[in-house]
């Protein structure tokens, strides 16, 4: 049974050629890439052509290009070789006395909190190494070979090996560029200044106005628009509008005086930052010692 299994497989040297085929554009670049002739190339794509009984391949003017069938196939390869080179790659690396732990991480939280203190974690475990990549989304932690990840979500949803880290307040600032007259009142920031969005939450604004019942703000559609808080940070500081983020992402802003708070108190989400655990690596020391290091170093923000 398991031969069978096996036995419906293409030819993995065909697979690799294919590859490198659709990733570098010819059959000569592949070559060159596989360290062998381009007649052994081709002959490894009709081979796979053959055991899929498709054309993968056609020639163009631009080169060669996939076929609908070929462009299918290379997306799902494409994504297995990947992870088959994550996996090999971590476990060499661990061999050699590399201790790797894969890092998933909103790209605020990375860019603006966790990065400018990675030095402090590296001092404390400089034995471990931390391989961070952006993602505004919870892993797939059975399909991906991500170990732990930082997410942002509604408070009561919670897996088994998640851990809360703190709760998400929200904060409204300007630059004092904008607000040049501290005494005008709260309502008329928001109602006579455009409004900064951001549009991975989308409804932050809709729903602070709906809840202070302001006015409709007339500028807030001629404002900007950012993918991410620390752009839109970066554009409120520059003076662009009045700006709704996360409190822990503009302390140092609020201290020097780039940024003014222009509405008080803070105002909650309803979301939380957790420290997800891949339940394949729950009781990973690294993975631990990266979790405690978090729960110490956040734990300011749960005493706000």
């Amino acid at each position: 049974m398991a031969y069978m299994i096996y036995n419906q497989l293409p030819p993995l040297n065909a697979v690799k050629a294919f590859d490198a085929v659709v990733r570098h554009g010819s059959i000569s670049e592949a070559s060159r890439i596989l360290c062998v002739s381009q007649s052994a190339v081709s002959r490894h794509i009709t081979n796979l052509e053959e055991f899929l009984n498709c054309k993968l391949l056609s020639r163009s003017k631009l080169g060669t290009v996939c076929t609908e069938q070929g462009q299918e196939f290379f997306d799902q390869i494409n994504h297995s070789l990947n992870t088959i080179l994550n996996v090999t790659n971590k476990i060499r690396a661990t061999q050699s006395g590399i201790n790797i732990v894969k890092v998933s991480s909103l790209s605020s939280f990375a860019l603006r909190w966790l990065v400018p203190r990675l030095n402090q974690f590296q001092v404390i475990h400089p034995d471990i190494v931390l391989d961070i990549s952006i993602s505004d989304k919870r892993p797939d932690f059975e399909i991906s070979q991500i170990d732990c990840a930082i997410v942002s979500e509604p408070e009561h949803i919670s897996a088994k090996h998640d851990h809360i880290l703190f709760k998400e307040e929200l904060v409204v600032v300007a630059s004092p560029l904008l607000i040049k007259d501290q005494k005008i009142s709260e309502k008329e920031i928001i109602n006579t200044h455009p409004l900064i969005h951001t549009s991975s939450r989308a409804e932050l604004w809709e729903n602070l106005l709906k809840h202070y019942e302001f006015a409709t703000n007339t500028k807030s559609n001629l404002g900007l628009s950012f993918q991410d808080f620390y752009i839109s940070i970066a554009a409120c500081v520059a003076g662009s509008g009045v700006a709704l983020v996360p409190s822990f992402l503009i302390r140092k802003e609020l201290e020097d005086g780039s940024l003014i708070q222009c509405l008080k108190p803070e105002i909650s989400s309803g979301k939380c930052y957790q420290f997800a655990i891949s339940a394949f690596k729950s009781s990973n020391p690294s993975v631990l010692a990266l979790q405690n290091w978090l729960i110490d170093e956040t734990l300011s923000e749960r005493d706000v």
